[in-house]
């Protein structure tokens, strides 16, 4: 059929550096790009191939879409991308926060909630919902400016990997990472560039 041959190429963009001091907890916190954004964005649009007929999804967090509007094109928000919500720890430094809380915390983040925030199994549950949707997209390219966790999560999707793996994979700030979707196999092409 049609379908089996069809094929979609992903590239996942993660945010620039932030503005905001090392080990502090922001999650969904809306903090704005880090004074080097220019530099970082101009970086980031040199590991694209000249994608313009692509379609843009960022989150709908500052620092996503300040680099959605570099490329150049128009881009559709879904807060689906969003990091995860750190609840009550969001803006405290990491030392901080109960170490008792933090740590029952990551021995099963997967499935624990950090105070009024979400597990890594609900944004999980996002990022396959958002996935899914594409999978039926008439686009043949898709740019998804988004950040760690999101990533993280869609590659443990695409390689068939336990949850409890999502964190095993490097990607950096302003990093690119493709792979591609063709009916129903996925393969990762490339990861952190």
């Amino acid at each position: 059929s049609a379908y089996s041959r069809y094929c979609l190429d992903i590239y996942l963009i993660r945010h620039t550096s932030p503005a905001i001091a090392t080990g502090i907890c922001y999650g969904q916190s809306d903090i704005d790009v880090s004074s080097s954004f220019e530099t970082e964005a101009t970086n980031v649009l040199t590991k694209l191939p000249n994608l313009a007929e692509a379609v843009i999804y960022s989150s709908p967090l500052k620092r996503c879409q300040r680099l959605a509007e570099k490329l150049g094109q128009p881009y559709l928000l879904d807060p689906r991308l969003m990091e995860l919500n750190f609840g009550m720890w969001e803006l405290q430094h990491w030392h901080e926060i109960d170490r008792a809380a933090l740590d029952a915390w990551g021995e099963s983040y997967v499935t624990s909630c950090p105070p009024e925030g979400e597990s890594y199994a609900m944004l999980y549950a996002r990022s396959v919902a958002f996935l899914d949707e594409l999978k039926s997209s008439l686009a043949t390219e898709i740019i998804v400016v988004t950040h760690r966790g999101i990533i993280c999560s869609l590659l443990v999707q695409i390689l068939k990997l336990p949850l409890e793996k999502a964190f095993d994979f490097q990607i950096d700030y302003g990093s690119v990472s493709k792979f591609t979707l063709e009916g129903d196999s996925a393969k990762v092409i490339y990861l952190n560039r």
